[in-house]
Formats: C-alpha cells, structure tokens, sequence
C-alpha cells in the first residue's frame, strides 16, 4: 500500500507541478516571468515545508482522522477558490 500510494504521489506530483508552473509563466507577462517563477517556487517549497510540520501537530494533538480529515478539506476548498477565481476571469 505504501509503494502504491508513492507511487500515485510521484505521479502526480510529476505532472503537476510542471504544468502548474507552465500555467503560472503562461498567464504572467514576458517581463514578470521571473517574478511569477520565483513566487511559484516559494509557494511550492513553502508547503512542502510548512505541510509535514502542520499535518505533524494536527495528528499530535487530534489523531491521524483528524489530519486526514483536515487536509481533505484544504484540498477541496482549494479547488473550489480555483474554479471560483478562474471563473471569474
């Protein structure tokens, strides 16, 4: 189950980011390239970073459920700002 799940992680992780990071240049002007690049690169080692240590108290202190649970729901209310902001535009 492990190697499973590691393997979904890395597949997704693997086409992902680089289309993310494509969408992100993509939508920035030909001078904000290197802005937009550096802030995709600070969100995504940001959460790499900050992720594991929040999942870590929150499975401390409430239980693994509680984790699960709570990144279910960072994940759900993500895709629902991104279909609302991207609606909009």
């Amino acid at each position: 189950m492990i190697l499973a799940a590691a393997v979904i992680k890395a597949f997704g992780q693997g086409t992902a980011q680089p289309s993310l990071q494509a969408e992100c240049l993509r939508r920035s002007g030909s001078v904000q390239r290197g802005l937009a690049a550096s802030t995709f690169f600070i969100g995504a080692n940001s959460g790499q970073g900050f992720g594991p240590l929040a999942g870590g108290a929150v499975a401390s202190a409430f239980g693994y459920t509680a984790m699960f649970n709570c990144s279910a729901a960072l994940l759900l209310s993500g895709i629902a700002a991104y279909y609302f902001f991207a609606r909009q535009k």
